[in-house]
């Protein structure tokens, strides 16, 4: 259960920063970085079920 807790204040964190940057950057980069961090949130979410379903 803390193993999903602490995956799911990175997921937040990540979100937040990439908001930050969302609004600081322009529209082009930004759909990149969006992007990018897409892709890396839905990598790291499924390696954490991966290992929350091994470990139990």
């Amino acid at each position: 259960m803390t193993l999903y807790s602490s995956h799911r204040m990175m997921m937040l964190m990540v979100f937040f920063w990439g908001k930050n940057i969302y609004t600081q950057r322009n529209t082009e980069m930004n759909m990149n970085i969006s992007n990018c961090l897409q892709l890396v949130s839905m990598n790291v979410l499924q390696y954490s079920l991966d290992n929350y379903f091994v470990q139990y």
